[in-house]
């Protein structure tokens, strides 16, 4: 491990690091791969680990800031005194052998508005990916056991989850393949191993949420007299999509011009897909429509 420690604002340590683990976990030979963590030390520890994980998946050491300055983040403000938390970039992300694609390149912007996974773009991708990377190792399987390893490294005996949608799919697998390893869970948004990353299940999702936002808003005074046919309006304007892309002015995000550009089905239901994800965000969502 290469490890190095700095204080923060709060007086506590960040000891920042890597552990070196084989790409190939099976095979235990071959290329080695870094993962990277940041542990946020308790000021008065009481020798527990939680392991902070809110989906995804994405670059979780990006989210310790939040904690490390302001103690808040699924309600641990009041347990940074005396736990330990860990964030880790799974292997594929952040900090750790990142394997990413840009598939919505800023001059191009028509690109990502006419597929959420352009395939010509995804397919040159993977190719460069499969370069320096066995893309069949970055997989939930291999992350978790990968978490594990450095979990017996830092010298803990069992992890707490604090995990949030794909993060909680994370613990579950983890919790299947060492639940000696496991003290306790908190999971938001349950992702379960059974279901998880099935396209038909974040569709019917979204679709009762949005259902939900609907009757929710028929029930609020406020709600209703501004939008009382939200309902309607939604669906009609789902309609406009039966003959092909609407066509929608965005501004370049490179070049700074007004362009026209095609918007499909697909895209903004997936954008407003991801709004109901919080009430935050559903209660923009009739005035948007």
């Amino acid at each position: 491990r290469d490890l190095h420690s700095f204080p923060t604002r709060r007086s506590s340590d960040l000891e920042c690091g890597s552990l070196r683990v084989f790409e190939n976990r099976a095979a235990h030979s071959g290329r080695t791969i870094r993962i990277h963590f940041i542990l946020l030390k308790a000021p008065h520890p009481n020798g527990r680990l939680i392991y902070v994980n809110l989906g995804g998946p994405a670059a979780e050491l990006d989210e310790v800031p939040g904690v490390a300055d302001t103690g808040g983040l699924l309600g641990l403000d009041g347990l940074r005194e005396r736990y330990d938390i860990l964030f880790v970039d799974e292997r594929g992300f952040g900090e750790s052998h990142r394997i990413g694609c840009n598939l919505s390149p800023t001059e191009r912007p028509q690109i990502y508005f006419a597929a959420l996974y352009p395939e010509q773009l995804l397919a040159a991708c993977r190719k460069a990916r499969a370069a320096d990377a066995d893309l069949a190792q970055y997989n939930t399987p291999m992350a978790v056991d990968d978490i594990d390893d450095l979990r017996a490294a830092l010298g803990y005996p069992k992890l707490i989850f604090d995990a949030g949608s794909y993060g909680t799919f994370t613990s579950l697998v983890y919790a299947r393949r060492h639940p000696d390893s496991v003290e306790k869970a908190v999971l938001l948004g349950v992702d379960p191993p059974a279901i998880s990353n099935e396209a038909r299940n974040f569709a019917h999702g979204a679709e009762v949420s949005l259902d939900r936002l609907a009757a929710e808003c028929d029930r609020d005074a406020v709600c209703a007299a501004h939008y009382p046919n939200f309902r309607r309006h939604f669906l009609a304007l789902l309609a406009r999509f039966d003959s092909g892309p609407v066509r929608v002015k965005i501004r370049n995000g490179a070049t700074g011009r007004w362009e026209s550009v095609g918007l499909a089905r697909q895209v903004f239901v997936d954008a407003i897909r991801h709004a109901l994800y919080s009430p935050e965000g559903a209660s923009y969502v009739p005035l948007v429509i």
